[in-house]
């Protein structure tokens, strides 16, 4: 798992990530839901996979919420705007 930020990946973010075949995290914002983490797939080399739609990890406490699908892609415009 790896985590660009200085912020350390939360144990319910990492158990939510193991679960669902995801292996990155990155701090990208906090709003009032909580800490936001993008997640991604990483091969052996660190490269990327495809995934398709982008997948969140929003952590408060101890609980973790995960966004994905159109959420994610909705979540993902917020935070990064239209491209």
């Amino acid at each position: 798992m790896s985590n660009s930020s200085k912020k350390t990946v939360p144990g319910a973010v990492a158990d939510s990530m193991k679960r669902l075949g995801y292996n990155t995290a990155e701090y990208v914002a906090t709003d009032a839901r909580g800490d936001i983490y993008a997640l991604e797939r990483a091969d052996a080399n660190g490269m990327p996979e495809p995934m398709g739609l982008p997948a969140f990890a929003i952590a408060k406490g101890n609980s973790c919420t995960i966004v994905y699908g159109d959420e994610g892609l909705e979540l993902s415009r917020l935070l990064f705007g239209e491209e």
